[in-house]
């Protein structure tokens, strides 16, 4: 069973829905964190399900946050996924492989934009972390890096910037595992 996570930054057109819908069959996906979707009406949500991923289960914490945050699909053929804990930053789950019958945790996480709104989002992990036994994957945009060069342009990452999730990672046991591919995935084209 392969897990990913994407942030889209809006799943509100017909190009979008194929993007993932490629990228479901490509890396063939059975579980799949959408991150910012924008989506805030459950009808619409609805008729993207319907049309894109119809056969597909869901669930989103979009009723806590107005910007149709995480939205958590997954292919019930190979994986049963259980929401065990979620905030309006994080969506925590027990997925099970329908064929291996291996059980894992996982959580997906959209981090706020500053670090004082983040400070929920590290307790939630520790807390999380501390409470639960097994494989535990923890992936999303968390809205900060854990070292400088991992950040290309824009303000200088300070200590106090970076503090938070790293005591947040020692705390709760997760380690940053090596990215490989593009080093930058993302630009707002200021840099």
């Amino acid at each position: 069973m392969i897990v990913g996570c994407w942030n889209v930054r809006g799943l509100l057109n017909s190009l979008t829905e194929k993007e993932v819908g490629d990228l479901l069959g490509k890396h063939k996906l059975s579980v799949c964190g959408l991150l910012e979707t924008k989506i805030w009406d459950p009808g619409t949500l609805r008729s993207i399900m319907e049309r894109r991923f119809r056969h597909w289960k869901q669930v989103d914490n979009f009723h806590l946050h107005t910007a149709g945050r995480i939205l958590v699909i997954w292919d019930p053929d190979v994986a049963r996924v259980e929401v065990v804990g979620m905030t309006s930053q994080v969506i925590h789950c027990k997925v099970t492989c329908l064929i291996t019958q291996r059980m894992f945790y996982a959580s997906f996480v959209y981090g706020l934009f500053t670090p004082v709104t983040r400070r929920p989002l590290w307790q939630s992990l520790v807390d999380f972390g501390s409470s639960t036994a097994g494989p535990w994957l923890c992936l999303g945009d968390f809205n900060v890096v854990l070292k400088p060069e991992e950040k290309s342009g824009g303000n200088l990452m300070t200590p106090y910037l970076l503090n938070d999730i790293k005591t947040c990672f020692r705390q709760s046991g997760l380690e940053d595992l090596p990215s490989t591919g593009f080093q930058y995935t993302w630009t707002n084209h200021t840099v």
